[in-house]
């Protein structure tokens, strides 16, 4: 369906209980942590307050819901991406001062690749996430005053979404490559942060033009992209 010259999009909430998840790659311990299994919902009603549109998002009374086209749902999408970069980050510390080793009996801790993984992360991550932070605040500022988010701004803000999203998925993709074995176990922070934010990215990955739009805002050009 459409609204306008964009497509109507939104979101749906359904309880956990009302999908299954058909196991694809048990006995697979390579993929595991891939969390491509698939999901399915035989049969659920949605109830119209468990759907939110994003062209009705758009008119709340709020002032980051007065940008132009898909930016204000961008920064919301990059701060959940943060967010499971932070939780990743968490667990990795967590589990790094537990994890002794059987055939050693080093600490996880001890072991280079993991200072060097949780440290590049943590920073990765928290540069992302003050970045987005940084010019969320800056956009609001522009509004409140009554003004549109000039040109750079705005495309700035699609960048810096991207960028979240790069970033987190690169981090939590090298602390589940540093981590233990036990980080192919199902339901392991590791393990989970990586199939949350591949599988968030999918989603993303479907709005990345809005990034390369952004870079041609920067150049200099008019931009004729319905979503931006």
């Amino acid at each position: 369906m459409m609204a306008g010259p964009i497509p109507e999009m939104g979101f749906v909430a359904v309880p956990r209980s009302a999908a299954s998840i058909e196991r694809t790659w048990d006995g697979v311990n390579a993929v595991w942590g891939s969390g491509s299994h698939a999901v399915a919902i035989a049969s659920h009603t949605v109830p119209g307050d468990a759907i939110a549109s994003m062209t009705a998002m758009a008119t709340a009374d709020v002032p980051m819901a007065r940008l132009p086209g898909l930016s204000g749902q961008s920064i919301w999408l990059a701060a959940v991406a943060v967010g499971i970069g932070r939780a990743a980050v968490e667990g990795a510390i967590s589990q790094a001062s537990t994890r002794i080793s059987a055939a050693s009996g080093r600490a996880w801790s001890d072991y280079p690749s993991t200072q060097n993984s949780v440290a590049s992360a943590d920073i990765a991550i928290e540069c992302a996430r003050q970045g987005l932070f940084a010019l969320a605040d800056h956009t609001e500022e522009q509004l409140l005053a009554g003004d549109p988010p000039d040109r750079q701004t705005n495309a700035r803000l699609h960048s810096i979404c991207d960028h979240a999203f790069r970033t987190v998925r690169r981090s939590v993709s090298d602390l589940f490559t540093a981590g233990s074995v036990d980080a192919l176990r199902a339901g392991h922070i590791l393990e989970q942060s990586l199939r949350d934010i591949h599988g968030f990215s999918v989603q993303w990955e479907r709005y990345r033009h809005l990034h390369y739009a952004a870079g041609k805002g920067l150049l200099g050009d008019d931009i004729v992209d319905p979503m931006y």
